[in-house]
């Protein structure tokens, strides 16, 4: 548990640390945040770590807490009104906005999830693309999904992220899995591939 911001400096769990230059995950891409701060490194991170600094004296934000419909409509209160009278919107705990916007995301989710192969289908493609791509790169699966950072398990994971997510439409928490790195590092390579 972390008690106080110096322990956090350090902490590996979060992207904090890395932000400051205290961690590393190669991963994780500081200078998206950073830039937000300042144009230099170290005036980014002074500036982005006296942000947070300041931001702990605010304390619970109201405004902050909630799935998507308490935010979107303004709180329990006007949730509890509306359902009163007659009225729900549609909701998703993950998205921010009205119920027309939710149902246009979600039906929009629910398209994509229809082109997906399913169950033991997506199993035997998942391990067959894995396999192929480990064995052409001369890696163990074993050593992929151990979070090595070794250049051609680095390599071999890119490829199968690729793969996974863009041509197989399997979700970035499963693809995180079978390559052993977290969610954001799999939506980060994803972000990389787009935009070369």
């Amino acid at each position: 548990m972390v008690r106080t911001i110096e322990e956090l400096d350090h902490y590996k769990w979060t992207g904090h640390g890395v932000l400051l230059g205290n961690v590393t995950h190669e991963w994780q891409d500081c200078d998206y945040v950073l830039n937000c701060f300042a144009k230099t490194e170290k005036a980014s991170q002074s500036s982005y770590r006296q942000f947070l600094f300041d931001g702990l004296s605010q304390g619970n934000r109201p405004e902050l807490v909630g799935g998507g419909l308490v935010r979107s409509q303004g709180g329990w209160s006007e949730v509890k009104a509306l359902r009163r009278i007659g009225l729900n919107e549609a909701s998703d705990e993950r998205i921010l906005g009205s119920g027309d916007f939710v149902e246009t995301i979600t039906n929009e989710a629910h398209g994509i999830t229809r082109r997906q192969f399913t169950g033991e289908k997506q199993k035997q493609k998942i391990q067959l693309v894995i396999n192929d791509i480990c064995t052409a790169e001369n890696i163990d699966v074993f050593h992929l999904q151990s979070g090595s950072r070794r250049s051609a398990i680095v390599r071999a994971r890119k490829k199968i992220i690729e793969i996974l997510v863009t041509n197989l439409g399997v979700s970035l928490a499963e693809t995180a899995r079978q390559v052993g790195v977290s969610t954001s590092a799999v939506a980060n390579t994803i972000t990389r591939l787009e935009t070369k």
